[in-house]
């Protein structure tokens, strides 16, 4: 009885074309100018740099003693673009990154990224109404009209109009 190798040179083969075709398979990142490039069309660019400037706005009306030179530092966006490219290259091929171009290019891509931004304030202000409710239902259910109060002096363009009587008895929860 002849020993035979338990593996044949056939499958070996087979193996290393396998081996091969996994290894060209491997999808290249994202380049840089591509994605930047969807960046642009798909607002992301845009609402990234309104957020930061919102943000850097914030943090200015409550500091007021930062030099000049530090808030034109702080507020290049060109610096806040080098780090962005980086990580969405990190999550998407170019091949990837060429469909995402591609329907960004197409009028429902247009109009999504003309929306996204309004759709993204929408649902934070629904959002942040309902968090401010709830705080002010937990509150007027343990009798603290004072944080009522708080949060009403605290949100001006939104009060709740809620009575902040003491004597009077909060409803039961169904």
């Amino acid at each position: 009885m002849r020993n035979e190798p338990s593996f044949l040179p056939s499958q070996f083969v087979t193996c290393m074309i396998l081996f091969l075709l996994c290894a060209f398979a491997h999808a290249e990142p994202a380049t840089e100018s591509s994605t930047r490039e969807y960046l642009k069309l798909s607002g992301t660019e845009a609402a990234s740099v309104e957020v930061m400037n919102k943000l850097i706005s914030a943090i200015r009306e409550r500091t007021q003693d930062i030099p000049e030179d530090l808030w034109r530092e702080l507020t290049r966006t060109d610096k806040f673009m080098e780090e962005t490219v980086p990580v969405f290259r990190k999550y998407f091929t170019e091949a990837e990154m060429q469909d995402l171009i591609a329907f960004y290019k197409t009028p429902t891509g247009v109009k999504l990224a003309s929306v996204f931004n309004k759709i993204n304030n929408e649902l934070f202000e629904r959002g942040a109404q309902e968090a401010r409710m709830t705080t002010i239902n937990y509150y007027i259910q343990k009798g603290n009209f004072s944080m009522v109060k708080s949060i009403n002096d605290n949100n001006p363009s939104s009060r709740s109009n809620i009575p902040l009587q003491r004597d009077a008895t909060p409803a039961p929860r169904p």
